[in-house]
C-alpha cells in the first residue's frame, strides 16, 4: 500500500493521541494495524514518496499513542522502523535521495559536529594515554544517549556473584535502586550466586535493601531460580567478578542473545570493564545522602537517630545528645584485618593529643573469615592486636599504655558483643557443596546482641583526669546505620574494599584504606588521583593505606593536624563526585544497550566505535606487558603513551559512525 502525503497529513491531524484506543486505523477505507503502518510510513520514507519531516511527524504520532505504549511487541517494530528512517537520511544514502542538496547539508554538519565534538572530549592530557584517550571516548559516546529515553518493555538482568562477603551484594544493591530511581518502570530481575554467604540471607539481603526502589521482592532470585514467566532481557549487567560461572551460560540462554556490560571490582580489568577512578574505569557508586557535606563532625543527635537502639545506646552512655557531643570524639572504622585497625587508632590517639575530649572508636576486634582470623586483646601493658591465621597467634601490632599516656589516656575500656563460630553450608553452581566458618553474634531472646564481660583498665601513671578510650564493637549493624556513623562522626575514617571507599569519598571524609590484595589497583588509582591535587597530598594518601606492616602513625598525625590536609581531602571528595559517578555512567550504559538492542542501526554503528576502543585497548595492553616484561615498574595507574598521531587517526575513524549515531537519535528522539 503507498502512503501518499495527504493521508499521512490526514493521519496526522485527525487521529487524537490522548483519546485514540482503537487496535487498528483506518487509511482510504482500509483498516491496518498501527504496526503495519509504522511499516509502511517506513517504506515511503526509503522510497521518496515521503519527505523526511513528514515520515518523522507521522512516527512522532504513532509513538505516542497509548496503544503503542502499551504493546512490547508494537514497541519494538516502532523501534526498528525508526531506525529503518534513520538509515536512509544517513550520508552513504542521502546522495541517492530526490533531496540530497538538504540532507547533504544535514550530514555534512552532524560529521562536523561528530568531529569535533570527539576533539572536545579529549583533553590534551589524554591525547598521548591510550586509557585517557579510550575512557573519554566512551564517555562522549554514553553522553549521546543522555537525552534518550528507553524502549518501552524493556528489562535488564543484575547478576551478582557474591565470593567475599555482604560488600558484592551492596554492588547489586546500589545498582538496582539507582536504576529504579531513574527508571522506575524499568522491569530488573536480580540473578545471584553465592560462595559465602547462604542463598536464602543474600536474597533477603538484597529485598531488604531495595525494597524502597520499588523492585519487586519475586524479582530476586537464585540464578538457577528465574521465574519461568520473567522477560528476557535486553541487556545484562554481570558484577563484580568476571569469574561469574553462570553469567556465560545466562547470557547464551536466550532467544535474543541480551547486550552486556561487566562491572568488576573497582580497579580490575582492562579499559571499561570495572569501577574506579582510572582514566579508563566507570566510576564509583556515589550516595546522594552524603555528596552535599564537606565536613563531618561527632553528632549525638545523629547517633540518637540509628535504627540499632543497642549500638546507639552503647555509643552514648547515658548520656544525652548534646552533652555527648559537648564531651566525646567518635571515629568509625569498618576493616577485615588488624594492622591497618591499629594503625589508624594510634594515628587518631597522636592526633588528638592535646584535645581533652574522649575518644570512641566503633569499630571491629575480631574477624574470623577466610583470610582473616585474628582478635584484640587487652591485659595490664596495653592492647594487642593478635593474628591467629593458621592456628597460631602471634603480635602484629600493639597500642601500649606509654603511648595512651603520653596522649592524655587515663582509661580504656572495651565493649564488645559475644560471638561464636558457625559452619554454614553453601551450594556452589556446578551442584556441589562447600563449608564457610564465620562468626555470629550471639543473640537475647529479646533479639539484641548478648555482650562480652565488661573490660575496664586504668593506664598505670596517667592522670587521674585524663581521658577515657572507648572501643564499642558492635557489629554487625543496618547499612543505615553505617550511613548514620559516616555522617555523624569524624571526618577521620577507616574504610575497606568498594562500597565503604564510595561512601566515605561521597562524605569527603579524611580516609585510610585497607588496601587488601584484590585492592592494590584501586590504591594506586586513589593516591594518582590524589596527585593531581598535590603530590605531597598524594604522600600522605599512600601512608594512610595498609595491609601487613605498621604505618607510620606519628607522620600521619602530624599531616592530619595540617589544615591543608583537610582541605585537600575535601577537594578529593568533590573531585571524585565530579568526574566518577558510576551511578550516573550506569544510566546511560543502561539507555545506550537498550536502545541497541532494539535499532539494529544504533547497534551496527556502536559496534564499529567498540571495534576501534577494543582494538585501542589491546595494543595498550600488549604495550603494558612489553615494559613489564623489560623490568620497568608499571601501576594500574601509569599512562601507556600511544604513538605519535594515534589521537587523530583514531578521531578521523571515529567521526563516522559517531555522525550517524547523532543523526539516528536525532530523528528517533
Amino acid at each position: 500500500m503507498d502512503i501518499g502525503h495527504n493521508l499521512v497529513n490526514s493521519f496526522v491531524n485527525n487521529y487524537n493521541t490522548q483519546s485514540y484506543k482503537g487496535q487498528d486505523v483506518k487509511i482510504s477505507g482500509k483498516s491496518m494495524t498501527l504496526a503495519k503502518l509504522a511499516k509502511e510510513i517506513g517504506k515511503a520514507a526509503e522510497s521518496g514518496t515521503l519527505s523526511p519531516q513528514e515520515a518523522k511527524m507521522a512516527l512522532d504520532k504513532l509513538s505516542q499513542m497509548k496503544v503503542m505504549k502499551d504493546s512490547y511487541k508494537s514497541g519494538s517494530v516502532l523501534a526498528r522502523v525508526k531506525s529503518s528512517v534513520a538509515e536512509h537520511l544517513l550520508p552513504k544514502n542521502v546522495q541517492e535521495s530526490k533531496s540530497s542538496t538538504v540532507q547533504m547539508s544535514k550530514a555534512t554538519k552532524n560529521l562536523e559536529k561528530a568531529h569535533s565534538g570527539l576533539e572536545a572530549a579529549v583533553p590534551e592530557s589524554s591525547r598521548s594515554d591510550y586509557r585517557g584517550m579510550i575512557g573519554k571516548v566512551d564517555m562522549h559516546v554514553d553522553m549521546l544517549f543522555d537525552k534518550a529515553k528507553i524502549p518501552d518493555g524493556q528489562s535488564i538482568m543484575v547478576h551478582v556473584r557474591e565470593d567475599n562477603g555482604m560488600g558484592d551484594l551492596m554492588l547489586a544493591v546500589k545498582t538496582v535502586n539507582a536504576l529504579k530511581e531513574k527508571f522506575p518502570n524499568l522491569d530488573i530481575q536480580v540473578s545471584l550466586e553465592v560462595r559465602t554467604i547462604k542463598m536464602d540471607d543474600a536474597i533477603a539481603k538484597i529485598r531488604g535493601e531495595t525494597k524502597n526502589s520499588g523492585l519487586p521482592a519475586g524479582n530476586v532470585n537464585a540464578f538457577d531460580k528465574r521465574p519461568s514467566d520473567a522477560k528476557e532481557p535486553g541487556m545484562i549487567l554481570i558484577m563484580p567478578d568476571n569469574a561469574c560461572t553462570e553469567a556465560e551460560h545466562l547470557w547464551s540462554n536466550f532467544q535474543t542473545p541480551p547486550e552486556k556490560l561487566m562491572v568488576k571490582e573497582y580497579g580490575w580489568g582492562g579499559p571499561l570493564a570495572s569501577g574506579g577512578l582510572g582514566s579508563a574505569s566507570l566510576g564509583i557508586f556515589l550516595d546522594s545522602r552524603l555528596t552535599h557535606i564537606s565536613d563531618t563532625q561527632t553528632s549525638g543527635k545523629g547517633v540518637s537517630e540509628m535504627a540499632s537502639h543497642q549500638a546507639r545506646d552503647l555509643i552514648l552512655n547515658g548520656k544525652s545528645p548534646e552533652d555527648y557531643s559537648a564531651s566525646n570524639k567518635l571515629y568509625f572504622a569498618y576493616a577485615h584485618m588488624p594492622n591497618p585497625s591499629a594503625g589508624f587508632m594510634k594515628s587518631i590517639i597522636k592526633m588528638n593529643d592535646d584535645d581533652k575530649k574522649d575518644i570512641d572508636f566503633f569499630m571491629r576486634t575480631e574477624n574470623h573469615i577466610p583470610g582473616a582470623n585474628w582478635n584484640l586483646n587487652v591485659d595490664n601493658q596495653g592492647l594487642h592486636f593478635m593474628d591467629n591465621f593458621g592456628g597460631k597467634g602471634r603480635e602484629v601490632d600493639d597500642i601500649s599504655f606509654n603511648l595512651l599516656k603520653e596522649n592524655g589516656i587515663s582509661k580504656v575500656e572495651v565493649i564488645k558483643v559475644k560471638r561464636e563460630i558457625q559452619t554454614i553450608e553453601v551450594e556452589n553452581p556446578d551442584g556441589t557443596k562447600s563449608k564457610v566458618t564465620r562468626l555470629v553474634p550471639v543473640k537475647n531472646d529479646d533479639g539484641t546482641f548478648k555482650l562480652e564481660g565488661s573490660i575496664s583498665h586504668d593506664v598505670p601513671g596517667a592522670p587521674s583526669d585524663g581521658k577515657t578510650l572507648r572501643i564499642i564493637d558492635c557489629f554487625p549493624i543496618p547499612h543505615s546505620d553505617v550511613m548514620k556513623l559516616v555522617e555523624h562522626s569524624e571526618p577521620e575514617t577507616l574504610i575497606t574494599g568498594n562500597q565503604s571507599f564510595g561512601e566515605a569519598v561521597s562524605a569527603s571524609k579524611s580516609f585510610f584504606y585497607e588496601q587488601l590484595p584484590n585492592d592494590i589497583s584501586l590504591g594506586q588509582q586513589m593516591s594518582g588521583l590524589a596527585g593531581t591535587i598535590d603530590p605531597q597530598f598524594q604522600q600522605v594518601m599512600e601512608k594512610m593505606q595498609c595491609f601487613e606492616g605498621k604505618m607510620d602513625y606519628e607522620s600521619i598525625a602530624s599531616a592530619l593536624k595540617d589544615p591543608s590536609t583537610r582541605a585537600n581531602f575535601r577537594e578529593y571528595g568533590a573531585k571524585v563526585q565530579e568526574e566518577f559517578d558510576l551511578g550516573k555512567r550506569l544510566e546511560l550504559k543502561v539507555k545506550r544497550g537498550l536502545i541497541s538492542h532494539t535499532t539494529p542501526l544504533v547497534k551496527k554503528e556502536l559496534e564499529k566505535i567498540e571495534e576501534t576502543t577494543s582494538k585501542l585497548s589491546s595494543e595498550e595492553m600488549d604495550a603494558r606487558d612489553e615494559l613489564r616484561s623489560n623490568g620497568t615498574r608499571v601501576r594500574a595507574d601509569t599512562p601507556i603513551p600511544m604513538p605519535s598521531g594515534q589521537f587523530q587517526q583514531t578521531v578521523d575513524s571515529l567521526a563516522s559512525p559517531v555522525s550517524k549515531l547523532i543523526g539516528t537519535l536525532d530523528i528517533m528522539h
